[in-house]
């Protein structure tokens, strides 16, 4: 027997029991009037009556007239008909089920009955009738026994449904059926909410309202809010969760104000990723105060939880979709590199990939070469040929304006004449400026999206420019913006080869102070390509000398020949690392001098215990490591502190008074020192030795 039917027994079961009790004809009707049970008579002659004379529509007209009534009536007819009318309330006061019960205590004629039922109004009697007031205890007795059975019901029946529910929205949300409606829709499942919505975070203090659903105002869709902005971006600047039971007397009630929604209650839940505010899940009623507002807040809790998984899930998918995009783009950029012969071809390879992977509007490149210096190339993706006249030829012009050389930054913003926004990227070499890069885009968002691409594409078309105008590739500003460029590839996309560089690094400077090896500016970069494949080295590396040591380096490790004592070092730590901190693997290693290997041996036992003392002892002491000497004046310094404050040139001349174009010169013999290229790679090198300020140098 389904619980339905077991629900309608107990009504019937419970009806007649109290009919017997009381002697009274009792029914049970909804709030349309329809009927819940059989009518349990109190004689055959009010049965024959009711069948022929009460149509449906009168006790629907009956229902209609009282069914706002809060508490028992007692009423009197005419006819002497005498009626107790008791209404069931459940959660939130409301009323399901109403009991009629009843009889006739004046002799009437079966026509008056059917009229007075028909046509007169029914009359509260003020007063209580003495003969019922016990019946009318009874029929209440029957109420709140209907109540609690019924509130039980529901309550079960909802927390089954609701379970189902999160089963259900769990499940789309691991197989990737979910969507924010119909999670959204969870919360609607409770009938005292009236809307539920979604506020994403759109940039870093901003919030808008991405989706709402149930009773609301459509202005209120797309509408943007800071963090702190009424109760909505108190809830995300506090990352607490909110409930406000009234919300009339609020003031920091101005999202819903400012979008004409007069809200009574809100709930207003922050979303997170980690300790950032993400999201905020809202929602609440427009009809009245909510009251059962426990119960509510710990469903409105798994609403949430089930929305910020969601969320969750949505960035991981999305991020490991642009992870894909990005690898895939720098092995496209590698084969460019490894085929990069003609600059005009290489430069035409890349500008596509930077078309292909976004959504730019355009991209062009204007570049010098070194066989023909007074001539401009000009290549471009997505313009048409009177852009291409209006934008790029003002570039071609800009690159060979003397003035322009000397104020160009690493890069700027503008606007086209057709209203579209671009980002320039000047190559600078030897304080020249040989070439132009230029992103057509169509919001801010797109530049955040496309971030890494855009500065993966940028460093690769610096590359391949600098090789062409250094014919041997030699030069130092172009190795060191090659291996700057991989070093930042392996961090974002080959973490683990990154750290294993990283520590082949640090151990190879340690191993070569223990053997005498003075010669450290070539350890940075072995390290580094050691973990590359060597199809990197062959094809894409152009630094000849660097090619040689890289040469040498596989020959030890291919067991073909030995070689310097500094490749040696590197290979023994590169062979210890990668064979799962192994001794006997560099052992191993035939051609390696004796020497090499039993001081290494000894090298590494000394460092294991040099590590556990320091575990032990490390707390001990709070004296200052000593500084680290980056061979940098004092003016230098002094504007690398302003530089990692976020200072531009211009404001870092004006702090320190100098001239813009000294503080210029200035940060190129800062990057050059640093071996980075550009500012933001300098001042996160500052912060991975350690420098939270220039102070501590």
């Amino acid at each position: 027997m389904d619980m339905q039917t077991q629900y309608k027994l107990f009504l019937q079961n419970l009806q007649n029991t109290f009919a017997d009790l009381t002697g009274l004809t009792i029914m049970i009707v909804d709030k349309h009037g329809e009927l819940q049970t059989d009518i349990s008579w109190e004689h055959e002659a009010a049965k024959e009556r009711f069948k022929r004379y009460i149509v449906p529509k009168d006790l629907v007209n009956f229902i209609r007239k009282l069914d706002n009534v809060k508490d028992t009536l007692l009423l009197d007819a005419a006819s002497g008909i005498k009626i107790i009318f008791t209404p069931v309330k459940t959660k939130e006061n409301r009323s399901i089920y109403f009991v009629i019960a009843g009889y006739i205590d004046k002799p009437q004629t079966d026509e008056m009955i059917a009229n007075t039922i028909r046509v007169m109004p029914w009359e509260e009697n003020p007063k209580a009738y003495e003969e019922l007031s016990n019946k009318i205890d009874q029929i209440k007795t029957m109420t709140e026994a209907i109540a609690s059975f019924t509130k039980m019901l529901d309550e079960n029946k909802a927390r089954k449904d609701f379970s189902n529910l999160i089963s259900t929205n769990l499940n789309s949300i691991n197989n990737g059926s979910a969507s924010i409606q119909s999670l959204l829709d969870t919360g609607m499942f409770f009938e005292e909410i009236d809307f539920m919505g979604l506020a994403i975070k759109t940039a870093k203090h901003m919030f808008t309202i991405d989706t709402v659903i149930g009773d609301h105002n459509p202005m209120l869709l797309g509408y943007e809010f800071e963090t702190g902005e009424g109760l909505m971006g108190y809830s995300a600047a506090t990352k607490e969760n909110l409930f406000i039971e009234n919300m009339s007397s609020d003031a920091r009630n101005r999202v819903f104000a400012k979008n004409k929604m007069h809200v009574f209650s809100l709930f207003c839940f922050p979303l997170f990723d980690k300790n950032e505010v993400i999201g905020l899940l809202f929602g609440g009623s427009i009809r009245e105060v909510i009251t059962n507002n426990d119960f509510l807040y710990d469903k409105f809790t798994i609403c949430a939880s089930l929305m910020n998984n969601y969320l969750l899930k949505t960035r991981m998918e999305k991020n490991n979709k642009d992870l894909q995009v990005e690898s895939q783009l720098f092995e496209d950029i590698l084969k460019v590199l490894q085929s990069a012969k003609d600059i005009k071809k290489s430069l035409y390879l890349l500008i596509d990939l930077s078309m292909n992977f976004t959504d730019f509007e355009f991209s062009s490149f204007v570049y010098k070469t070194n066989s023909t210096p007074n001539q401009i190339e000009i290549l471009t993706r997505g313009m048409s040929e009177e852009e291409i006249r209006d934008y790029c030829h003002e570039l071609a012009k800009k690159l060979m304006d003397t003035d322009f050389q000397t104020q160009a930054d690493e890069w700027r913003m503008k606007k086209t004449s057709w209203n579209v926004d671009v980002l320039e990227f000047p190559f600078i070499l030897d304080d020249a400026v040989h070439g132009i890069l230029s992103i057509g885009y169509k919001s801010a968002n797109s530049i955040e999206k496309y971030n890494r691409i855009l500065w993966n594409l940028a460093r690769a078309s610096r590359i391949i420019l600098f090789n062409n105008l250094n014919d041997n590739g030699t030069s130092q500003n172009s190795t060191e913006l090659f291996m700057n460029w991989v070093e930042e590839i392996l961090l974002h996309f080959r973490p683990t080869q990154y750290n294993r560089a990283q520590q082949i690094k640090i151990t190879t400077s340690k191993f070569f102070m223990e053997i005498g090896i003075e010669e450290t500016s070539a350890i940075d970069k072995i390290a580094i390509l050691s973990v590359c494949g060597r199809e990197l080295v062959t094809n894409v590396l152009k630094d000849k000398e660097l090619i040689e040591r890289m040469t040498e380096f596989y020959n030890v490790l291919d067991k073909k020949s030995s070689g310097s004592h500094l490749i040696e070092a590197v290979a023994a730590v590169w062979t210890y690392y990668t064979n799962d901190k192994s001794i006997e693997s560099v052992r191993d290693l035939e051609l390696i001098h004796s020497e090499i290997k039993t001081t290494f041996s000894s090298f590494i036992k000394r460092q294991k215990q040099s590590d556990q003392t320091i575990e032990l002892t490390e707390d001990l002491t709070d004296e200052p490591s000593a500084p680290v000497n980056l061979g940098l004046s004092k003016r230098e310094e002094e504007v690398l502190g302003e530089m990692m404050k976020g200072l531009s040139n211009k404001e870092i001349g004006g702090t320190l008074f100098i001239s813009e174009h000294t503080v210029k010169n200035h940060v190129t013999n800062i990057l050059s020192k640093l071996g980075v290229v550009d500012r933001s790679q300098a001042i996160a090198k500052m912060y991975q030795m350690g420098f939270g300020g220039i102070k501590n140098i």
